[in-house]
């Protein structure tokens, strides 16, 4: 249901509006003990599934959008501590959502630490009605020229 349900109106390109990021396996892990299983051993088979589902899906990527989500700034640190994981990620498209100062520190920090090492491309062009200011989006200037990471950083 996250990734196509009829019911909820299109927008523009088939624009549908907020989506959260993938969870990091750990935080995964950590919410689903809060849950009742019948069995015990339930709880370990679906955290080890959905840990290597998501390695071998979103590791494996080479091309990931994320646009027009919606994300803010809680989406945009979320999605920072997911971002060492993405092994093979050459194209990374954030644009279009809502992030902010606090969401930008996060990411920058991110690939300033070395997370998607295969990281090529980076387009993050956010909504117009979020406004950055230079110093918002210098830190995640600087991390991506630091790494030769070629991006198109506007709002």
């Amino acid at each position: 249901r996250r990734i196509v349900d009829s019911a909820v109106p299109r927008g523009p390109m088939g624009v549908s509006g907020y989506r959260a990021p993938p969870i990091h396996p750990r935080e995964f892990a950590a919410e689903l003990s809060r849950k009742v299983f019948t069995n015990g051993a339930d709880y370990e088979i679906v955290a080890r599934q959905y840990a290597d589902a998501f390695c071998a899906t979103l590791g494996e990527a080479r091309l990931l959008e994320f646009t027009h989500l919606e994300w803010r700034d809680l989406d945009a640190e979320a999605f920072a501590k997911v971002l060492p994981l993405l092994r093979l990620v050459k194209t990374l498209n954030l644009s279009g959502n809502k992030i902010g100062t606090r969401g930008i520190a996060a990411l920058a920090a991110a690939i300033r630490e070395g997370a998607a090492p295969a990281l090529k491309e980076f387009r993050f062009a956010m909504q117009q009605e979020v406004p950055l200011r230079f110093t918002d989006s210098s830190a995640l200037h600087e991390a991506c020229k630091a790494r030769g990471i070629s991006h198109s950083l506007t709002s």
